[in-house]
């Protein structure tokens, strides 16, 4: 039998698995629907989109052992884990480590604004404590911004965004096949010769070339190198 090709998938954003609570709503890209633990992407086990109100708490239950990433898109947001508060605000990247089941405190530090922010789970056992990092998209518009810091480079996940306008295209090579997750955050973009519109994502595994093409201004994308 001949081997199959790897499998694309697209994710829509109107069939993300959604839970509702007077104080937020969660819109699950990964896991699904089902939300069971088969539809994680290698070592991406949680992505997720949270809209939360203004002056609450809530929580999120950590599917496995690893790193949380959490990405304020609207406002800022106060971060709570078993060793730490801290605060992160748009056009920063926290990073935290996280255990299975374990409780992770979100607060809306904002008394009359909703905040919005992406969070994603990373399956590893490395441990890179709490970290920060800064970046700057529309400083450098119409190319990927990497998201590095000292601790990243022992992670086994490379963050890019990037800010694009209308018919801007970008490809992409890599020496060694690595696994994509690519979000779109605003606007809409062709990956892969697929169209994407904001929050809808793809997963490509085993990829050796990326090409894309904002097909909006002001087109925001991110994209997740899953290493093994």
């Amino acid at each position: 039998m001949l081997p199959q090709p790897p499998v694309i998938r697209i994710q829509l954003s109107d069939r993300r698995h959604c839970i509702q609570t007077e104080s937020k709503q969660a819109l699950f890209t990964l896991p699904g629907e089902t939300e069971v633990k088969e539809q994680s992407f290698q070592r991406l086990h949680v992505f997720c989109e949270t809209s939360q109100k203004p002056g609450t708490t809530t929580h999120h239950r950590c599917s496995a052992t690893g790193i949380l990433f959490i990405l304020p898109i609207v406002g800022k947001v106060s971060i709570h884990d078993l060793n730490n508060v801290i605060i992160a605000d748009a056009g920063q990247l926290m990073t935290i480590d996280v255990s299975e089941d374990q409780q992770v405190e979100f607060t809306n530090v904002y008394q009359s604004e909703w905040i919005s922010y992406l969070l994603w789970e990373v399956k590893t056992e490395i441990k890179a404590g709490a970290a920060i990092t800064d970046f700057d998209i529309e400083s450098y518009a119409g190319r990927l911004v990497n998201v590095p810091d000292k601790v990243m480079s022992a992670i086994p996940l490379t963050v890019q965004l990037g800010l694009f306008n209308g018919r801007q295209d970008y490809s992409l090579t890599f020496p060694n096949s690595e696994h994509k997750f690519i979000f779109v955050i605003e606007g809409a973009f062709e990956v892969q010769n697929r169209l994407l519109h904001a929050r809808d994502a793809l997963s490509i595994p085993y990829c050796s070339r990326l090409e894309f093409e904002a097909l909006s201004n002001k087109a925001i994308i991110l994209i997740l190198s899953i290493h093994e």
